[in-house]
């Protein structure tokens, strides 16, 4: 009964209508189950079918009343292959029951062939699937239109250098991309991505009094920016406000680093400031030092990315350009629509 099932299963395909989810978690799972179960099964199912044979064979030999030693000999090989073996070598000398220990010995060869190969009957055959589903996410980048965006950019920028490669779920280098809330779905989505970019540039013809620089900035904009005299090698993160919203979404800075700048280009960036030193008898002394004022504008790319659906990884991770080491100006750049900036 159990070969006929197993031969209509065959003949029909049955095993093909199983199918289970791969994947990178359970990949190793399933094949394992698999063959363990195979074995399990067919070493019960051989040894019952041994038993049963085995018992079935004695008896038609007591039935036919066959000789004594035909008898033996046959019995002899039901004990095991080893036996078995043994009592058709035997025959070669006697020849009492050649064909019916044969038989025997074939049978138990067969059941040991199908014990070896159990495990390798059946097996997992991986294909992809594709079924397109729809799946909610966590937003990465929540208001492309906040004009609040650059503060918490600007905040974060000097943690975010000090990584050469800073990838974590919704965050790769400089890509910001949406994250599934769950994790149930087993394949590849695509979602919404924003890359931000920025090009710094030294701002030319800055007019400096006291504690105020006035600068026109690369889309044409003019601003009045606070700023405090500095010592030298200093870094400053200058507040040009939100005041103007025809302003690039930016970080302007104040160096007063030596740079490498070509001296046709230093002439109209530099911008010269007095460091102020008092002394205990209300001695001042003025130090003249040479400040540079940066814009750095943040603009974006949106596009779409393909994530892994279990751990929210990035698949193709968008590459980061190479800024140029060689300053500029700014009013050099090409101003660009506004909806390819940050707001």
């Amino acid at each position: 009964m159990m070969h006929i099932v197993l031969i209509i299963s065959y003949i029909h395909r049955w095993e093909h209508h199983v199918t289970l989810p791969f994947t990178p978690t359970n990949n190793n799972f399933w094949p394992v189950v698999l063959s363990a179960s195979l074995q399990a099964f067919y070493t019960l199912y051989t040894a019952i079918l041994v038993f049963i044979t085995q018992q079935l064979a004695m008896s038609s030999a007591l039935i036919r009343r066959l000789k004594l030693t035909t008898i033996h000999d046959v019995s002899s090989a039901w004990a095991g292959l080893g036996s078995a073996l043994s009592s058709v070598w035997k025959q070669t000398s006697i020849p009492a029951s050649l064909w019916a220990t044969a038989a025997v010995t074939t049978y138990l060869v067969c059941i040991s062939v199908l014990h070896i190969t159990s495990s390798t009957l059946l097996h997992f055959q991986t294909f992809n699937s594709s079924m397109p589903t729809n799946v909610s996410t966590t937003l990465g980048w929540v208001d492309v239109t906040g004009i609040s965006n650059p503060v918490p950019i600007t905040a974060s920028l000097p943690a975010i250098s000090q990584f050469p490669g800073l990838i974590s779920a919704g965050l790769s280098n400089n890509t910001v991309y949406d994250t599934l809330q769950t994790s149930s779905a087993v394949g590849y989505a695509t979602v919404n991505a924003t890359t931000i970019t920025s090009n710094c540039g030294l701002i030319p013809n800055v007019t400096y009094s006291p504690f105020v620089a006035s600068a026109l900035l690369g889309d044409g904009s003019f601003v009045d920016i606070a700023v405090y005299p500095t010592w030298t090698d200093q870094i400053q993160v200058l507040d040009v406000g939100d005041t103007n919203n025809s302003l690039i979404p930016s970080i302007t800075l104040m160096v007063s680093t030596l740079l490498d700048i070509e001296p046709s280009v230093r002439k109209e960036v530099a911008v010269t400031m007095f460091w102020e030193s008092s002394t205990a008898t209300t001695t001042r002394t003025y130090y003249p030092i040479e400040v540079f004022f940066i814009q750095c504008p943040l603009s974006t790319n949106s596009t779409e990315v393909v994530i892994d659906m279990q751990t929210n990884t990035l698949q193709n991770p968008m590459p980061i350009p190479q800024p140029s080491t060689q300053w500029e100006e700014t009013h050099q750049w090409i101003n660009t629509l506004w909806s390819n900036h940050v707001r």
